[in-house]
């Protein structure tokens, strides 16, 4: 790194300007900046560059909303003409591998942010892995939690000790063990420092990609994770329970709500929690936060980003583990 990447934008382009890629700058119920191109667009060290998305007009809006940019329906040639130094991969999860390959490939490349999962199987996200290293590109994919600073701040209460020791970890989650399961999985991995086992339980029918699960996590904590029927309703939430209190996940991570042991004004000798305190808007500004992680790595103020290509990978081995067939 040099003196003079700190002082100079990022050329930045995404590929793909759906919802995450871009749509979600026109949703006035979003909270904060959620989408790739409006965090480059945000960003103070970075430019948006290019866009691409099979459906030029998606592109063409989204280069009018975030640049001026060039707008293609053409990845590749995007990448040729804008010579961007930071790809963003937002298209449909099928596609991730060979839409990184092609930004690995591009000479300017020097950093991906990935959507997850990085790959459909777990030897193609290994290989994807090492193509990167191998080629010098800082890889990050978006388990968008890991970004965000309140849960960091979880994860350094549950490891100082502030809820006790960790006695049971529960969840519920839906739409595909590899597509929303990973990000549950992430964030398990995340908070208890990692996954040493994981099986099926059942799946719910007729999608056999999402079953019910059950872990066992660093130092012997057990976790189950129950899955849902997505198309009845959203439903994404993990339950920590120590032996000094207890933490919600709700919402999609978007609150977290932190309970406390307090002596029982019912009965002499027992204990309970209290009414509980919950902080919100846990996920604002998601992207911004993991755009702004990325580029402390590329200008040598991070060493690692909060979540690289290894996390990806491991949570796909623990996907694979309870659902073979990934």
């Amino acid at each position: 790194m040099t003196n003079n990447d700190t002082a100079r934008p990022f050329r930045a382009a995404v590929i793909g300007c759906g919802w995450i890629g871009a749509g979600t700058a026109r949703d006035p119920a979003t909270v904060g900046v959620q989408s790739h191109a409006e965090a480059y667009a945000s960003h103070p060290h970075v430019t948006l560059a290019g866009v691409a998305d099979a459906d030029l007009a998606r592109a063409t809006n989204a280069a009018a909303q975030f640049g001026p940019c060039e707008a293609s329906d053409n990845p590749a040639a995007m990448l040729e003409t804008s010579r961007p130094e930071i790809v963003s991969i937002c298209t449909p999860d099928e596609s991730h591998a060979a839409m990184l390959r092609l930004a690995l490939a591009q000479p300017a490349t020097r950093a991906v942010l990935m959507e997850k999962p990085l790959a459909m199987n777990v030897a193609e996200a290994r290989d994807l892995v090492d193509e990167a290293r191998q080629r010098g590109v800082l890889l990050v994919v978006n388990y968008s939690r890991r970004f965000c600073p309140a849960f960091r701040r979880l994860r350094n209460e549950l490891q100082s000790g502030v809820f006790g020791r960790v006695q049971q970890i529960h969840g519920y989650y839906g739409k595909g063990i590899i597509h929303n399961g990973t990000h549950w999985i992430d964030l398990l991995r995340h908070l208890t420092g990692g996954i040493e086992q994981a099986s099926a339980l059942t799946a719910v029918k007729p999608d056999p990609w999402t079953p019910s699960a059950q872990f066992l996590c660093a130092g012997g904590v057990p976790a189950t994770l129950q899955a849902l029927d997505h198309t009845a309703f959203t439903l994404f939430e993990m339950d920590i329970v120590g032996t000094a209190g207890r933490v919600r996940v709700l919402d999609g991570g978007h609150r977290i709500q932190r309970y406390r042991t307090v002596k029982s004004p019912l009965y002499t000798g027992y204990v309970n929690l209290d009414g509980g305190q919950t902080e919100e808007g846990c996920l604002k500004d998601a992207m911004l936060h993991a755009v702004g992680d990325l580029i402390s790595c590329l200008t040598g103020e991070s060493a690692q980003p909060a979540c690289a290509g290894e996390d990806a990978v491991a949570c796909l081995e623990t996907a694979a583990a309870i659902l073979p067939a990934a």
